[in-house]
């Protein structure tokens, strides 16, 4: 079909509108879709949005898993990044510890799959197993241990949600203090 021929095609879709299109749904296919409130419809995209995060992030671990180099550290990094700022560590927890398992130099993405982890079984309610690890990671030998401001880094967010979990069994006041005897062994 030359050029000339297909214009008034083109044209005549253009005027006719979206209801002359074969497809007239919408991307997410939910044309039919209706809604009872505006918090109906916010709940409904929030959802989809948390749903997205989530296999974005376990696309770029898989991704990074497949890949070497300064190319699977940018790609782990994003994905440990996105998981971190999206609330979503149970999606890069298992990219986490194999990360983990293969890197042991004290790097920044290291730290944030340390993070990634512990947060992730903390939630899961490995409490103990967390604490377990996060000490490892406070007594690691020289080469293999973070610079104080990533200790603080990977610690701080971890103790927040250890005190929060603490607080729901133990008197506010006492949780922080719980917590941190347990994290550095006294």
């Amino acid at each position: 079909m030359t050029t000339i021929q297909f214009a008034p095609l083109a044209l005549a879709l253009a005027l006719l509108g979206p209801s002359a299109r074969a497809d007239d749904k919408d991307k997410d296919g939910d044309k039919g879709q209706t809604y009872d409130s505006v918090q109906t419809i916010r709940e409904h995209y929030h959802k989809l949005e948390a749903e997205n995060l989530r296999k974005e992030v376990r696309d770029l671990a898989d991704f990074a898993s497949r890949k070497k180099g300064d190319e699977a550290e940018d790609a782990y990094r994003q994905a440990f990044n996105l998981a971190i700022l999206a609330d979503e560590y149970g999606a890069a927890q298992k990219a986490a510890q194999a990360y983990l398992k293969d890197h042991n130099d004290p790097s920044r993405t290291r730290a944030l799959a340390a993070l990634v982890d512990l947060t992730a079984s903390l939630r899961n309610g490995e409490e103990d197993a967390a604490v377990a690890r996060f000490r490892e990671f406070l007594k690691a030998p020289e080469s293999r241990r973070f610079e104080p401001g990533l200790v603080l880094a990977v610690g701080s967010p971890l103790l927040n949600d250890l005190i929060r979990t603490a607080s729901s069994t133990r008197p506010a006041s006492s949780a922080g203090c719980w917590w941190t005897s347990r994290a550095l062994g006294s």
